[in-house]
């Protein structure tokens, strides 16, 4: 079965703490043609005049099924959950069948009731609970004012040549009540080189035109230089000014994917210090491995402004929390080590960025840095928790917001069947996003923090911990309020899960808890963690038996292409949670139990930099593997010179500007040949396919073809120690003819294109042959 209802995506109008978002249908919305009018902005005079302000609201609901039915009804809080109350009215000719509501503005939970049958609205992705029931949300806007959208399928991008940049869109009014059309439409536009909270250059009246009936409009910006700007548009009516539409959207030479570039991830206070002053003192009995020390967003900037991230071919950061972090020193899971708050996961501020961070002004002056470079910025939401002292904690009428049971891990507290009400800690209360007010309240914090400092995406903490709702609900609202003008808004999730070292199928519930939060109306992706766990450390970093060699890597990896083929997964060696690949390549192969007591080690018996080659050429050749494999691949910050650790915090070393070893200076030399290889072949970026051209245990060699034989690419690994010539098979998808001068853009060999290739593997290294 499928539901449509006819107020589709709109404009959302943010409320302070205990407000919620709300949407209704539009009537009279069948826009004339577009015409000009004097000033471009002025609408209907019948439109202007002031009216009193509605009760309620009209809503239709649609609903098309499948398969024939007899009786269907709209069962929600208006009419108590009645299953008899509200029938919907059909069939029309297209099969659908309908109801038409008047309520008053606000979110109400409801269901359908389908020849008897009670069912979650599987075309409304919204939701509310009701009674500690999960329910659809059906949100109905004040319609005491008029508000806009973007016509489906109207916006025009393009970008001919440097400064010729075109944006136009057509858009469709939500009238006010008993008002038909708009008596003036105004708009802004931020460029880029604006600052991010300035208001914007006012429209023209040949950019921005008003049908004369009011109920559409037409926006056309032109000769625009490449960079991101920030369209905003005001309607009025009837003397109220309605629900404004926001429309980001950027001029670049090729639409954005974040498939194009790998997602670096910064724990920003272990990243660079650019402000000393705002360093806070060590704390006591708190060892400097978890205590602050020094880094900042301003350090961020500085890194973005010299250029580093260019050189890398890196379009897109992710920060670890800037939220305001308590001011003390706080117990770690195990009870025994004191730790400060340097991570950012501990919020005490729902909207404020932590001063020992730079402040509000430093997370502006990055942003504006990221943007000026190309680069998007994710930005980290915590939506499980919140520190013991947060603010909405701590008020007497929000506690019940939140959960304080048992901790996860605990006897008779496991992580998984106890996910959505365990806490981490006991000094971090968990997220009950069935209530609605706290759910509305959480979200609107994150779409402030994503408008006021113009951010591109998220990152969402411990995804499986929360509600479905955090995730659906949020998915629909975002897009809403910054998808509308045709950008990207990256929503990547982070379900941790485990590995069943059987097949596919033994994976089954890994693959569906991680799936089941990924599609239109939720998560773009999500990090591949079964892939994780089957591939990079056991093929790659560690001798794990003879069955953990390429025909165990293409078979997994070829599993995650299966079950989440069209998503943006993430693909990862390590991150902050995990120990660092490098050491556990130091310590492979040792006597078993004591690689891994010595390598996850967090804060006695450290582990050591590597104190040899071959950790680094591990490294490298799983590097070659992840960045030629579909998906977005995941830089930890060091990772490409190598930077060694154990467990959390030992993973988490200050970045090491300057005192190098000569084989941590030689690995970041290879990283920025491969990485700009990545960012300079589409073949390496786009697509789900990879051909295998030859799979042995040893040597594996794969195609990653490109629309243009041009962009395509042929991948071929060796993971022994010693060089390996082989006869590679070219897939024919790569596209290339007989006779095609190829290179190697890692060594700079050439060979010559055939039905097969004689290549020289180097030892545990890859080849990336590509048109010359």
């Amino acid at each position: 079965m499928a539901l449509t209802m006819d107020w589709r995506l709109l404009p959302l109008l943010l409320l302070p703490l205990s407000g919620c978002a709300l949407v209704t249908s539009p009537e009279n919305t069948d826009g004339g043609d577009l015409g000009d009018v004097p000033d471009g902005s002025d609408g209907t005079q019948g439109a202007c005049a002031p009216r009193p302000p509605p009760t309620d609201c009209p809503v239709t609901v649609r609903f098309r099924p499948a398969a024939p039915i007899g009786k269907a009804y709209l069962a929600g809080e208006w009419n108590g959950f009645s299953t008899t109350a509200q029938r919907l009215e059909g069939p029309d000719e297209q099969g659908s069948y309908w109801a038409e509501l008047r309520l008053r503005p606000g979110l109400y939970a409801y269901k359908l009731v389908v020849d008897g049958v009670w069912m979650l609205d599987p075309g409304n992705a919204y939701r509310k609970y009701h009674g500690g029931v999960e329910n659809s949300g059906l949100r109905v806007r004040n319609c005491a004012g008029p508000a806009l959208r973007v016509r489906p399928g109207s916006v025009r991008n393009e970008r001919p040549a440097q400064g010729q940049g075109r944006f136009s869109a057509v858009l469709e009014v939500l009238p006010a009540a008993g008002i038909d059309g708009l008596c003036r439409l105004s708009g802004t536009l931020r460029t880029p080189s604006d600052r991010l909270d300035a208001a914007g250059r006012a429209l023209s009246a040949t950019e921005l035109q008003l049908a004369p009936d009011g109920r559409t409009a037409q926006v056309v910006l032109t000769g625009l230089a490449d960079g991101k700007y920030v369209l905003r548009l005001r309607p009025s009516a009837g003397g109220v000014e309605g629900e404004d539409l926001l429309l980001p959207f950027w001029i670049e030479p090729a639409a954005f994917s974040l498939r194009d570039t790998p997602l670096y991830m910064i724990v920003t206070d272990r990243f660079r210090d650019g402000d000393p002053t705002n360093n806070p003192a060590p704390l006591p009995e708190v060892r400097r491995a978890a205590d602050y020390q020094g880094g900042d967003l301003r350090g961020v900037r500085d890194v973005i402004a010299a250029g580093y991230f260019d050189e890398r071919g890196i379009r897109a950061l992710w920060l670890t929390p800037w939220q305001t972090q308590p001011q003390g020193r706080f117990r770690d899971q195990s009870g025994r080590y004191w730790v400060a708050p340097y991570h950012g996961y501990w919020p005490v501020k729902a909207r404020e960025v932590d001063p020992r961070l730079g402040g509000a002004e430093a997370l502006r002056e990055m942003v504006e840095e990221a943007h000026r470079h190309g680069i998007r910025v994710l930005m980290d939401a915590v939506l499980n928790h919140v520190h013991i002292e947060h603010e909405y904690f701590g008020h007497a009428q929000r506690r019940g917001w939140f959960r304080t049971g048992c901790i996860c891990g605990t006897p008779g507290c496991d992580w998984t069947e106890r996910r959505l009400e365990c806490l981490f800690t006991n000094y971090m209360p968990d997220v009950d996003w069935s209530i609605t007010e706290a759910s509305e309240q959480m979200i609107a914090d994150v779409l402030w923090w994503m408008e006021t400092f113009d951010l591109d995406g998220l990152r969402i903490d411990a995804v499986k911990h929360v509600e479905d709702l955090a995730i659906f609900n949020l998915g629909v609202r975002v897009r809403e309020r910054f998808g509308q003008g045709g950008v990207e808004v990256p929503l990547v999730g982070e379900t941790a899960m485990g590995w069943s070292d059987t097949s596919i199928e033994g994976n089954r519930r890994e693959y569906e808890t991680i799936r089941r939060y990924i599609g239109n109306d939720g998560l773009t992706g999500q990090f591949d963690f079964v892939l994780y766990h089957a591939v990079p450390y056991r093929v790659f970093a560690r001798e794990d038996g003879p069955n953990r060699r390429f025909l165990h890597a293409d078979y997994w990896t070829r599993a995650s292409l299966s079950q989440f083929r069209g998503a943006d997964m993430v693909n990862f060696l390590g991150t902050h949670d995990n120990t660092r690949f490098v050491t556990l390549a130091t310590y492979r192969g040792q006597a078993p139990g004591w690689e891994r007591d010595i390598a996850d080690h967090k804060w006695e018996d450290l582990p050591r930099p590597p104190p040899d080659q071959e950790p680094y050429d591990r490294l490298w050749l799983a590097m070659v593997y992840m960045m030629t494999i579909p998906g977005v691949p995941l830089l930890y910050y060091g990772d490409e010179y190598g930077e060694y650790g154990g467990g959390d915090p030992d993973n988490r070393h200050a970045m090491r500007w300057q005192g190098r070893s000569a084989q941590e200076d030689a690995q970041d030399r290879r990283m920025k040949v491969l990485l700009k290889t990545r960012a300079e072949l589409e073949g390496l970026r786009r697509g789900d396919t990879m051909p295998v051209a030859l799979l042995q245990e040893d040597v594996w060699a794969y195609g990653r073809p490109a629309a243009d034989p041009r962009h395509s690419a042929l991948v071929v690994l060796n993971r022994l120690g010693m060089a390996q010539n082989v006869m590679v098979p070219v897939p024919a998808e790569l596209g290339w003819r007989t006779g095609d001068r190829l290179v190697d853009r890692l060594s700079g060999q050439t060979y010559t294109a055939g039905a097969v290739l004689a290549v020289t593997v180097p030892p545990r290294g890859g080849l990336i042959l590509a048109r010359q």
